[in-house]
């Protein structure tokens, strides 16, 4: 692959060097220039590029001044930048002082973002004036990308807290005030949502597993009054199995290193002093991190969204019994026979207590571990029977109430917090996007491929909203324009979710009931499927079977052992009805939805849809992609610096890759010479058109009369503020202030800031104006009324006096 960054430019004075990202087909990154490949910058030039905070006005603009200026900033401190409509935040994987500070919260809110230097307290800000001004579509998204590792999680918990302290609003003079109480709520839902679906893997100890898309719901004066939390695909897997150098989930670790001996004992966990610590086959490794260790701060955030004491304590339960699960084990005499639970007193302990807690039979749970129940329909006759099962299989059984169990705790909640955060109504919304990084393992499963879906999607939405839809939107306008070159991943996309892609072959071998044969499927989709995007396996690979996908990112391959069954997701019936049955009335409350789907299956008499795993997200990523289509999309990169998670250490290859992969060079390129920001006339002059008079333009009065069509009016406001458009006389290297084509009025950042500032001094104005008339109305009212009291005394008192009222 070449990612190609031409001269956008003609006749620039400052030509932009020619350069070139070439990439291997094992991915490996070299740098190159035609032009001056052998120059050495001079340090007087080495010492400014920390300085330079727009990437845009580095001079020249090419991919190693970009690399160099990143990592010039990054070791000093410097991690964002800004990159034309988005912005760069590199992982210092370090506390920087002051970085996200309230100090700092209110340096951007008081001051003018624009003059400040680059930060995700800006984009932010930026978001939340946009939706304010009502430009443009009133909902906002903040869409925060990256690597597993770049530090999305954090950046996102930074967005909240930020967005969060901008609703100082208590007009009744509560204490705390309902904002406060609101605000604290959607805060404390990051530890717990982190606590229950984030975990270690091998490039990042504190790992989202499931995709989120918060949206901030908001009046209209621009105070918080609730928020919404739509999950994606949590990686439930992880509760019954985890590769190398990984964990589970958090709140594993946390339960077993900070409850107390008598919690301990009533979730059947081992005591602190017991000789020989309990070893849950769930969790292989027991060493605990910092985040794992906080399970004060997850109880602490549990009380204040509003779970009491005894909805904790039957969560922890559910928890333990789920580690008491995977400690059931099964013996086998030989192959093809029938297996046997384990007699020995551990497995029987572990079997005892999972059912006390979840409030099962113990008996009948065995059963079912053991024994599968078949239903053979004969015409009109029905016959069910029971059939023993392998070891294997009991072990998948047990696996799935294990992820039954967790996936609905989990479930329950997000649907917890929703129904004590929501609004029943808002004016407008601030949606943020945290969702899973590209992920490349040893070992690439169903998890993988749809985590890289999600990203090929939103890089596509990047692609068509800024990349393509901004040169399109030039030619249409017929504005003078040299096009850059730009890669588009929509073929890769076609190979993934087309009509005949991985996905489709996927859902048909689930749907037809094929034989799970790996081999057979792997050729299958390398026979069928006819795009160069999908490949057979990559050199040196261990994996027996396998394809790969070349990803925008990087080529991944997939293994397609166990693809089919993941993508059923089957959950035997016996297994949710022996749960229906519980004693627990939490647990019944979590399976609640899986016994009336039951149902309804079993009433209805045609043949219900298989519902597969990828079926469901990418319907649930589609409605995303919509909601994003339907607001404005403001852009955070998060740059991964090396792969050892190391602070101070900037990885030029790495970093560049990535740059090249999200579309970073190509982006610079464009906004470097094009116009960010786009209204059409008509917004300009009602929104803008007022201000008109402050500069003594003679066209008020035509305006008003609607003589002047709203494009001359906008025209007029914009030469008196900014110059005239002179095409002609254009100087090179230089761009118009602003361009006005065919029916919208293209407008770079500093143009948008003046109009904008000129707004609110009139806004100021106006405003004072009004009350200077309100107060001397009021006090025309209490003179009359002061007049008339002092007249009805005098006259009752004198009835020669009188006193005539003031005209």
């Amino acid at each position: 692959m070449e990612a190609i960054v031409a001269n956008v430019l003609k006749n620039q004075s400052e030509n932009l060097c020619r350069e070139r990202i070439t990439t291997s087909k094992k991915k490996k990154v070299s740098l190159s220039s035609k032009s001056d490949r052998n120059d050495v910058w001079a340090k007087e030039e080495e010492q400014k590029l920390p300085s330079v905070e727009d990437l845009i006005k580095l001079r020249p603009l090419t991919d190693k001044n970009v690399l160099r200026c990143l990592e010039a900033r990054y070791l000093t401190d410097n991690i964002c930048s800004k990159a034309g409509i988005t912005i760069i935040v590199v992982n210092p994987f370090k506390s920087i002082p002051g970085m996200y500070e309230p100090v700092q919260i209110k340096k951007y809110y008081e001051g003018n973002c624009k003059a400040l230097p680059p930060h995700i307290f800006a984009t932010t800000d930026n978001a939340y004036s946009a939706m304010k001004l009502g430009l443009g579509q009133v909902n906002q998204s903040i869409i925060v990308s990256g690597e597993s590792g770049a530090g999305k999680t954090w950046t996102t918990r930074c967005l909240m807290k930020y967005l969060t302290s901008l609703a100082e609003y208590n007009p009744s003079g509560f204490s705390p005030s309902p904002v406060h109480c609101i605000e604290k709520r959607i805060l404390d839902s990051n530890p717990i949502l982190e606590a229950f679906g984030n975990a270690t893997t091998q490039r990042n100890h504190n790992s989202s597993r499931f995709g989120k898309y918060i949206k901030l719901q908001l009046d209209r004066s621009g105070f918080i009054i609730g928020a919404s939390i739509q999950t994606y695909l949590l990686e439930k897997t992880r509760v019954v199995h985890q590769g190398p150098k990984e964990k589970n989930f958090h709140i594993f670790y946390q339960m077993l290193q900070s409850a107390s001996d008598e919690e301990r004992t009533s979730w059947g966990l081992p005591l602190h002093d017991s000789t020989q610590q309990k070893i849950f086959n769930f969790l292989p490794r027991v060493e605990v991190s910092t985040v794992e260790s906080s399970l004060s701060n997850t109880r602490e955030a549990l009380k204040s969204v509003g779970i009491n004491s005894k909805q904790e304590d039957k969560i922890f339960k559910i928890l333990s019994a789920i580690l008491h699960l995977g400690n059931i084990s099964f013996t086998q005499e030989e192959d093809d026979d029938a297996c046997d639970m384990d007699e020995s007193a551990s497995v029987q302990e572990s079997l005892r207590m999972s059912c006390s807690l979840f409030g099962i039979e113990e008996e009948a749970f065995s059963k079912y571990l053991l024994m599968r129940r078949i239903a053979a329909h004969h015409g009109n006759r029905k016959s069910v029977f029971m059939k023993p099962c392998e070891r294997a299989e009991a072990c998948n059984r047990r696996d799935c109430v294990a992820k039954l169990v967790y996936s609905r705790l989990f479930d329950w909640l997000v649907s917890f917090l929703n129904k004590h955060t929501t609004a029943k109504h808002s004016y407008a919304f601030i949606g943020l996007l945290d969702i899973y990084g590209f992920e490349s393992f040893s070992f690439n499963s169903l998890e993988q491929l749809c985590i890289n879906y999600a990203n090929e999607k939103l890089q596509q939405h990047f692609v068509s909203h800024f990349l393509k839809a901004e040169q399109d939107e030039y030619r249409n306008e017929e504005l003078t324009w040299d096009f850059c070159q730009f890669t588009d991943n929509q073929p890769c996309l076609d190979a993934i979710e087309g009509k005949i892609s991985v996905f489709s072959l996927l859902n048909e071998a689930c749907k037809l009931n094929r034989s799970s044969d790996p081999s057979a499927l792997r050729e299958r989709i390398l026979s069928s499927i006819s795009n160069p995007f999908v490949s057979k396996k990559l050199k040196g690979s261990k994996q027996s079977s396998g394809f790969v996908v070349r990803h925008f990112a990087d080529e991944v391959e997939y293994t397609v052992d166990g693809l089919t069954e993941k993508n059923k997701d089957y959950i035997p019936p016996e297994l949710t009805e022996i749960l229906a049955s519980s004693k627990n009335l939490f647990v019944r409350t979590l399976i609640q939805e899986d016994i009336i789907a039951q149902k309804k299956s079993r009433s209805s008499n045609a043949k219900v849809p298989v519902k597969t795993v990828i079926s469901k997200f990418k319907n649930s990523l589609d409605e995303l992609m919509v909601t994003l289509r339907n607001t404005t999309p403001h852009y955070i990169r998060c740059i991964k610096p090396n792969q050892q998670c190391t602070p101070g250490v900037f990885n030029a290859t790495f970093v560049a890759s990535q740059l090249s992969a999200c579309g970073v060079i190509a982006t610079l390129a464009i906004s470097r010479s094009g116009y960010p920001y786009n209204y059409n006339p008509m917004q300009i002059a009602a929104c803008k058109g007022f201000r008109i008079e402050s500069f003594k333009v003679d066209m008020d009065s035509s305006y008003q009369n609607c003589k002047l069509p709203p494009k001359e009016s906008c025209q007029a406001l914009l030469e008196k503020m900014c110059g005239l458009d002179d095409k002609e006389n254009e100087l090179p290297g230089q761009r118009s202030p602003y361009k006005i084509g065919r029916s919208k009025v293209f407008l770079q950042d500093e143009q948008l800031a003046k109009l904008e500032r000129e707004r609110e001094q009139v806004l100021i104005n106006k405003a004072v104006c009004i009350q200077r008339n309100w107060r001397r109305l009021m006090r025309l009212k209490i003179d009359r009324e002061r007049h008339m009291a002092a007249v009805t005394i005098q006259a009752g008192g004198d009835d020669k006096v009188y006193f005539a009222l003031p005209s």
